[in-house]
């Protein structure tokens, strides 16, 4: 116990060991913040006492005029451990307690706010980058979560990076939502504004680059590369050919006016809409050379052209 009751040297006559006796008791309370079991009996604002009254568990408290002896810390007398500041708990599980590195805990509904979560945190980004992610929306602890846990993120994330074409490029090459239209002898429409379209299958026949101002129709015969329909738009040449030089043709060298159409509808026949005229030709020889009508007999193979 190292408390006195009043730090005041006794009145006259005063002999020296009684004034030597003081000032040790005075001295030692000072040194040592009034320790001991019980709270002086003279507190004054700003008075400090160190509790032993529940050791090896030291409280210091310090007293307050208005709110009497306040706890500032506790303490570990065996150990030296720091227990609490201020009434919260260091490593505890209480809501207010202080989250310390020495064991296993959870913050809830904590929000980071410095420029950069630390090193030792899983996620390097900024909390700016990371609202980014949800469109500049503040991220929710689920969100950031599903980001985390979605073991797919990097295969998806890489074919991202591999696209290489420009952001202009990629709305270009977008269809429009147009809806189908009907147009005569049953052919159904796609309307298109990009310049890369992908192929069109109707049954067995594939169709690509159907609607371009400048294009070709391409027609694939039960996906066989080698039959192929070609017809340029505006002016050109369109052919139909069999899946090898040994078998018969039949080609179409139309003069095609500027309104003129090619396409094979859903029946099988070449037609041509607009204006514009056509010759035929044909051959018949394994190299596919020319050769007149009257030297060779040549099969149609049921495809007709006709104008409409």
């Amino acid at each position: 116990m190292s408390q006195v009751t009043n730090f005041e040297i006794p009145g006259s006559p005063l002999d020296m060991a009684t004034l030597a006796e003081t000032l040790e008791d005075d001295f030692a309370a000072v040194a040592s913040l009034n320790r001991g079991t019980s709270a002086p009996s003279n507190p004054f604002a700003g008075m400090c006492w160190n509790d032993t009254s529940a050791s090896p568990v030291i409280s210091i408290r310090i007293y307050s005029a208005t709110y009497g002896w306040v706890t500032l810390a506790t303490y570990n007398d065996t150990t030296g451990a720091v227990l609490s500041f201020g009434g919260r708990t260091i490593g505890g599980t209480s809501a207010g307690d202080i989250l310390d590195n020495n064991s296993s805990q959870t913050a809830t509904n904590k929000r980071l706010t410095g420029p950069r979560l630390n090193e030792d945190v899983a996620l390097g980004s900024t909390s700016t980058e990371i609202d980014r992610l949800c469109d500049d929306a503040t991220a929710t602890a689920a969100e950031v979560s599903q980001l985390h846990n979605q073991g797919a993120l990097a295969a998806d994330f890489a074919k991202l990076h591999a696209i290489t074409k420009s952001a202009a490029q990629i709305d270009s090459n977008m269809p429009t939502n147009a809806a189908l239209s009907s147009t005569n002898s049953g052919v159904e429409t796609i309307p298109f504004t990009g310049e890369e379209v992908a192929a069109l299958v109707v049954g067995n026949v594939v169709v690509g680059d159907i609607i371009l101002a400048v294009g070709n129709l391409q027609a694939v015969k039960g996906g066989t590369a080698g039959h192929v329909a070609t017809n340029l738009a505006g002016t050109g040449t369109a052919t139909y050919q069999m899946a090898s030089a040994s078998e018969n043709f039949i080609a179409s060298h139309p003069s095609v006016g500027a309104g003129a159409t090619f396409y094979l509808n859903v029946t099988g026949i070449f037609v041509i809409t607009g204006d514009g005229s056509f010759g035929l030709r044909l051959w018949s020889t394994s190299d596919g050379s020319d050769s007149t009508a009257s030297a060779n007999t040549c099969g149609i193979h049921a495809v007709f052209l006709r104008k409409q």
